[in-house]
């Protein structure tokens, strides 16, 4: 494998791609799908301007994508109901070399904001018919979790931020957040469980950012749960965000052949396999 952000592995994923839309109709998206368990989110940058990149990594099944900005998890995978050890954030160094500046972030404070964006909010799809999502009712939110640190988003939230951790001088992070189901109380309070939270799909978006001596600031990214549904309608929830929501990347252009593809042509679906 080449050491290259260019190399082999990662030029033949990007060429497939280009090759996907130049012989598909135009503005075609292209719609492979990667068959894997949970992606963490990593967090990249080019090493000049002020975008923060998003990819993915699958641990259990060493899976890398590039580009990648929605993101699916299950309710429960860990044996506990309406808990998910999920999103992670991972820009190890053991798969550096298939990002730009080798995939080191520079120091600051890492942080999660929610924003005002189309589908930003908590929405739900039931999973019956074609997706259709819409602000939850009752009451129902998903609180993330680190530490002393909750933040919770409704269907009416107002934009807040989620200090992640600080990035010291390795440019490094991989951890996990805590995300629960449940319905909202009053006085800040937060239960989780089934009450208010009937079994669909949940998503909401947002947007990281890094502060510091190197500002960064992501494109949206967003957040696909499932509830105790098929995987089959994750995948299409999935797709769904993917094709419809997502908006094209602001910070990667690759020329291949001579033609200039925008990154949001190079999205990938995210596929689970049980």
């Amino acid at each position: 494998m080449s050491t290259s952000w260019f190399g082999s592995f990662g030029e033949r994923r990007r060429m497939s791609a280009v090759a996907a839309v130049i012989l598909g109709a135009a503005g075609h998206v292209f719609t492979g799908s990667a068959a894997a368990a949970h992606y963490d989110v990593v967090p990249y940058w080019t090493g000049t301007s002020g975008t923060m990149l998003t990819g993915g990594r699958d641990d259990l099944d060493a899976l890398t994508e590039e580009f990648m900005s929605v993101f699916g998890y299950d309710f429960g995978d860990g044996g506990t109901p309406h808990f998910a050890s999920d999103p992670g954030i991972n820009n190890s160094s053991n798969w550096d070399s298939l990002f730009p500046n080798n995939n080191v972030l520079p120091s600051g404070s890492l942080r999660l904001s929610l924003f005002s964006g189309p589908y930003s909010t908590l929405h739900y799809w039931s999973g019956t018919g074609s997706p259709a999502f819409s602000p939850v009712a009752g009451g129902v939110e998903i609180n993330l979790n680190r530490f002393s640190d909750n933040l919770r988003v409704g269907a009416t939230t107002t934009p807040g931020t989620f200090p992640i951790t600080t990035v010291g001088v390795t440019g490094r992070v991989h951890l996990h957040l805590t995300s629960s189901i449940g319905v909202g109380g009053t006085g800040g309070s937060f239960t989780g469980g089934t009450l208010g939270a009937p079994d669909g799909i949940y998503a909401f978006g947002a947007i990281l950012s890094l502060s510091g001596t190197a500002p960064l600031t992501s494109d949206p990214i967003y957040f696909v749960f499932n509830q105790r549904m098929s995987e089959s309608v994750h995948d299409e929830a999935i797709d769904f965000y993917n094709v419809a929501v997502v908006p094209e990347p602001s910070g990667v252009i690759l020329a291949v052949g001579g033609i200039a593809v925008a990154g949001g042509l190079l999205r990938r679906r995210l596929r689970r396999q049980k």
